[in-house]
């Protein structure tokens, strides 16, 4: 089986992307795992699970992160430098802009 022959009939020309190299959308579990260890991008672990590296760079930093501070979960919540509160109502203000 190939991964072209796991592809969707229809393309993408009806969001206005044209002329693209390749895409990928909704492929089934075993072409994923193919496509990304064709890549080095991973390898399958005992019993199947997919394992990835991320090496130094695990994404976002720990000060990047906040939460919205609501009356129902204010006091459930350990807040600090990394568990950063945001206020509910800038919350609302974003939703309006």
């Amino acid at each position: 089986m190939e991964l072209s022959d796991l592809r969707p009939e229809y393309g993408l020309e009806y969001l206005g992307l044209r002329r693209l190299w390749q895409v990928h959308w909704n492929l089934l579990t075993p072409a994923l795992y193919e496509y990304a260890i064709r890549r080095y991008k991973g390898q399958v672990a005992h019993l199947g699970p997919f394992v990835v590296c991320m090496g130094q760079h695990t994404g976002r930093a720990a000060k990047d992160k906040y939460i919205v501070d609501e009356p129902e979960t204010t006091n459930d919540m350990w807040w600090s430098k990394v568990n950063v509160k945001y206020p509910e109502e800038r919350v609302d203000q974003a939703k309006m802009t």
